[in-house]
């Protein structure tokens, strides 16, 4: 009987954790990716827009307009990267308009889904709106403002994409 080699423990080995991937490894698109495609994207984005549109209207009830000028956001571009759950991450450049009522306004360009017009309300450190393309699609925002002035955001595209992007609030050189 000869002694065993490093081969007889190796290939044993290797071909379980063949296996185990081919049985474990790669479960196909996520329940998220497969709503996406199964819907177009649109069942996703009908919750997610009917939320925005009920936190704009609580944002709207909350705005008091006795605080508005101390705690409201700085009107000015904001710039930032996505990150979007179909790995289409891009650069994001805001012009938001805080007004003293409570609503926002702007433009802004993305790095690859090109320029869009926002409107929604803020109230307090929260802010929500809607982007509407150029090329007809639309995007419902979430976002709280930081202490920085900084703005973290979260998204939903009529597409079906969601994510999420850091806005730093641009600066003076």
């Amino acid at each position: 009987m000869r002694a065993p080699s490093a081969l007889d423990y190796v290939v044993p080995l290797a071909v379980v954790g063949l296996v185990g991937y081919s049985l474990l490894g790669d479960q196909g698109p996520s329940e998220g990716e497969q709503r996406r495609k199964s819907s177009g994207g649109l069942a996703l984005y009908a919750v997610e827009l009917a939320d925005v549109k009920s936190l704009m209207r609580t944002l709207e009830s909350e705005f008091d307009a006795s605080t508005a000028a101390v705690r409201r956001p700085v009107s000015d571009q904001y710039c930032g990267d996505s990150a979007e759950d179909d790995q289409g991450d891009q650069a994001v450049v805001s012009n938001l308009r805080f007004a003293e009522d409570g609503s926002i306004t702007g433009d802004g360009i993305d790095g690859i889904d090109g320029a869009y017009t926002l409107s929604g309300r803020w109230a307090g450190d929260r802010c929500a709106w809607i982007e509407r393309y150029s090329d007809g699609f639309e995007v419902a925002v979430t976002g709280t403002v930081e202490k920085s002035g900084d703005i973290f955001i979260l998204f939903c595209s009529s597409r079906g994409i969601s994510g999420s992007a850091d806005l730093t609030l641009r600066t003076a050189a």
